[in-house]
């Protein structure tokens, strides 16, 4: 009987940290004529789901504010 091989992971990968730039650049490139958002999100090792909450934020202004998301929580849970 032969059991199957697995991938030991050697390394926990730590949070990525984007620049507003980076961001917004990646954020251009997802929003350019003709793109795919999940497509370019996929480029750039990201989920689209964050390309999304970035776009969210840039709509908002808040995306160039540090914690910008932890202060849209605490407003919600504060209103509610």
């Amino acid at each position: 009987m032969s059991y199957p091989t697995a991938e030991l992971l050697g390394r926990v990968e730590r949070r990525r940290r984007f620049s507003v730039e980076q961001k917004l650049a990646i954020l251009t490139e997802a929003t350019a004529p003709g793109a795919n958002l999940s497509e370019v999100a996929r480029r750039h090792g990201l989920l689209p789901a964050q390309v999304y909450k970035w776009r969210r934020l840039a709509e908002l202004g808040v995306i160039g504010v540090p914690g910008a998301s932890e202060l849209r929580k605490h407003a919600v849970s504060t209103a509610g």
